[in-house]
């Protein structure tokens, strides 16, 4: 290969010049780089290969340094590390792109080219790193957004169920008013289904439902109906009625009363109105004086009879 390449003094003071042997292979692939466009066959395709790269394979420069490839990786690693190349694999082997190559072998012809070569791939690279930042600070983004979400979620639940247990304590604690009024009064022993009789009817009435059982319970008991069953009964003419509240229900009962003592007084006034018929009142006197004058006559005879027989 016919030609010649530029090394500026400034590589004295990189760290490949305290290297000889790596400096040796850098020198190699900028010999081994092409100085101008070249079309080579890759893979069965015809491709260009631009000025400044050329194609290799990690064996080959194994072969041809006496070196192992996995020492040429890490060179080449190293190397696109410090952007002095880039390379890009393929099935093929490796494409080396060297950097500022016109530094190395320059050309009037190629300094505008490499300047404005220079320019874009600094571009692009800003270009994808902004990219990349931007996509990282969007991905994050996200995860704080779902954090976010989780937490406040997992914050609401908790008041939710912070709420719903004092509301639970609370009924709870309402509740326990109607089991021992049901026990203490001798309604029996509350088994599982008459547990969960009450705990319906505890749901059925929207309010004052624990006032609402007991006041069923001291009715029947007032009745003498000391059971389950006679105050179910009035419970569900309560909810027939669409009686929710307590005060609804204590009106009713006030009525109820009012209206049950006024029907006993109407039928009392009735019974003491009712008189015995005169034809019935003159049959008795009749009989009454019949009698007494009936009797005398027999009484006057047997003492006549007497008199006689003593005089004799």
């Amino acid at each position: 290969m016919a030609g010649w390449i530029k090394i500026h003094r400034k590589i004295i003071d990189h760290w490949i010049w305290t290297d000889s042997k790596r400096l040796k292979w850098w020198m190699d692939l900028l010999l081994l780089t092409n100085h101008s466009d070249k079309k080579v066959m890759l893979g069965g395709k015809l491709v260009v290969l631009k000025r400044g790269s050329f194609h290799t394979s990690e064996l080959k420069l194994s072969e041809r340094w006496n070196v192992s490839r996995n020492t040429v990786r890490n060179y080449l690693n190293a190397l696109e590390k410090d952007t002095m190349i880039t390379t890009k694999k393929t099935k093929n082997g490796t494409t080396i792109i060297v950097h500022n190559y016109g530094i190395y072998q320059d050309n009037d012809d190629y300094k505008k080219q490499q300047t404005e070569q220079l320019s874009e791939q600094q571009t692009e690279q800003l270009s994808e790193q902004q990219c990349e930042q931007k996509n990282e600070q969007q991905s994050e983004q996200k995860k704080d957004n779902r954090l976010n979400r989780t937490l406040n979620k997992t914050k609401e639940l908790k008041n939710i169920k912070n709420d719903k247990n004092v509301k639970n304590m609370k009924k709870e604690k309402k509740n326990y008013k109607v089991f021992d009024f049901f026990q203490e009064n001798g309604f029996g022993f509350i088994t599982q289904y008459i547990l969960e009789d009450i705990n319906y009817y505890l749901d059925a009435f929207c309010q004052d439902s624990d006032e609402i059982l007991i006041a069923a319970l001291k009715i029947a008991k007032d009745r003498n109906k000391v059971n389950w069953g006679y105050a179910k009964s009035i419970l569900n003419s309560w909810l027939q009625m669409n009686l929710s509240n307590y005060d609804q229900i204590k009106a009713y009962e006030a009525q109820y009363k009012a209206t049950k003592k006024m029907q006993n007084k109407q039928k009392q006034n009735y019974k003491s109105k009712e008189k015995t018929p005169s034809w019935l009142t003159n049959q008795n006197q009749n009989t009454a004086v019949q009698v007494d004058e009936e009797f005398e006559k027999d009484r006057a005879e047997f003492l006549k009879k007497l008199n006689a027989h003593w005089g004799d």
